[in-house]
């Protein structure tokens, strides 16, 4: 991984699974020349952005995704990784019974480590099992942590 990016190595051979023949074949036989020239390699590169195998998307509608609860995790800072280009994301900290305790600005863009920000504030959250609810809209979100 570089910054962000996750590079994938990989290599290719273009064949069938005669390999076999190579191991009877002589150079010059007309088995080992046809697989010769058949059988090319490469070897590539493929890049994905860090947490991207698997994104939860939103489109014209708004998808909300509602986590368990847990206990609020003190004056650590919630970290969003989500490409909203062209669309958004709007965080609350939900009390149990359905409260909103906090709130965050409407983010947008294609964020990768957002520090996501709240209107409120949340030291009192520390002794109340909480969940987060995200309400997306356009969006791909890929991951959330805290640190």
């Amino acid at each position: 991984m570089v910054g962000d990016t996750v590079f994938i190595f990989y290599s290719a051979v273009q064949g069938d699974h005669t390999y076999n023949v190579l191991q009877h074949a002589q150079p010059g036989d007309a088995d080992y020349e046809k697989f010769r020239q058949r059988a090319t390699a490469s070897i590539g590169v493929a890049t994905i952005r860090r947490d991207g195998f698997v994104s939860l998307d939103a489109g014209d509608e708004q998808g909300v995704l509602v986590t368990r609860r847990f206990p609020w995790p003190g004056q650590r800072r919630l970290h969003i990784n989500a490409d909203l280009s062209g669309g958004s994301m709007v965080v609350e900290v939900v009390a149990p019974g359905g409260r909103v305790l906090a709130r965050s600005p409407r983010v947008t863009g294609d964020q990768r480590g957002f520090a996501v920000g709240f209107d409120e504030h949340l030291r009192d959250s520390q002794r109340v099992a909480v969940q987060l609810r995200f309400r997306l809209t356009h969006a791909k979100f890929y991951a959330f942590w805290f640190e």
